[in-house]
């Protein structure tokens, strides 16, 4: 059976089938994912293990080639893995664009962190970011490239048991993610 939580989902909208125009505004409040994993295929690698979405506001437009989400969103308590890498976090996305039309998909928004602790191999990274503006942009199948400026306050970066830098930390980061092979990110900042 499902969770019996607090958490509430609206959803109104319009469906022109002539012209396939589709609108939706979509509301969730105070849902736990965890809860509802189970109802979901495994993903391998991927635990979801606490976290509250404490708020999402998503406006859907769809036309005949372009599809348009706007978002904002908070999460508290996020704690989830993938294969080695952790993150636990308070997370807030606001002015969030996402379009994707014959060009490729572009995000666009500010995103804000809190309390992070995330983890990769040996390393962790600490602190209260900000990414503002942030750009991903996914022109073709083969990368995924981000642009953005970073502000980190109480910022920690422990390499090992021996070696961390630490303080208050602005930069300019410039990266790119191939898909098809993950090991050969590069980055500029």
């Amino acid at each position: 059976s499902l969770p019996r939580t607090q958490g509430l989902i609206t959803a109104q909208g319009y469906y022109q089938p002539l012209n396939r125009d589709l609108h939706a505004d979509v509301d969730l409040k105070n849902i736990r994912p965890a809860e509802y994993l189970r109802f979901l295929p495994p993903v391998e690698g991927l635990s979801w293990k606490a976290g509250t979405v404490e708020n999402v506001q998503l406006s859907i437009d769809s036309g005949e080639s372009t599809v348009t989400v706007r978002a904002n969103a908070a999460f508290k308590g996020l704690d989830a893995s993938f294969k080695d890498q952790s993150i636990k976090s308070d997370v807030a996305l606001e002015d969030i664009k996402a379009r994707q039309d014959k060009d490729g998909l572009q995000i666009t928004g500010t995103m804000t962190t809190k309390n992070t602790d995330f983890r990769t191999g040996a390393q962790t990274v600490r602190g209260n970011f900000t990414l503002k503006p942030l750009i991903i942009q996914m022109k073709n199948e083969r990368s995924i490239e981000m642009l953005t400026d970073i502000k980190a306050d109480n910022a920690a970066i422990i390499l090992d048991a021996e070696k961390s830098l630490t303080g208050n930390i602005t930069m300019n980061v410039e990266a790119s993610y191939p898909l098809k092979d993950p090991q050969a990110m590069t980055y500029a900042g």
